[in-house]
């Protein structure tokens, strides 16, 4: 974990791998993020995005999947695209699905 000069708060850094139609396209940037439940905040977000953007150009996103790793390789989060699309999204108290470890 590393630590945010700036805000004293521990960030690590997460990548977020698009899975589709047998592909993986791997996020070389990643994002520095406090904690799980921010991980798939943003995942969650990328996913309504990519939805929406495909589906306008006709194509049908919903077999693709986000695998967001750490910094070490460890999958912190799977979340697939119909998850987002077919749940409402989880309240505060609620514990993400998919999410691995707090």
């Amino acid at each position: 974990m590393l630590k945010s000069a700036t805000l004293g708060v521990g960030v690590a850094v997460y990548f977020f791998d698009l899975h589709h139609g047998g592909e993986i396209v791997e996020d070389t940037e990643g994002q520095d993020l406090p904690d799980l439940r921010s991980v798939e905040q943003v995942a969650r977000k990328g996913v309504i995005e990519l939805i929406y953007d495909n589906l306008r150009r006709g194509v049908s996103p919903l077999g693709w999947s986000f695998g967001v790793r750490d910094r070490e390789g460890r999958i912190a989060l799977l979340l697939r695209f119909e998850d987002v699309f077919r749940q409402p999204r989880a309240g505060p108290a609620a514990q993400p699905t998919g999410v691995c470890g707090d």
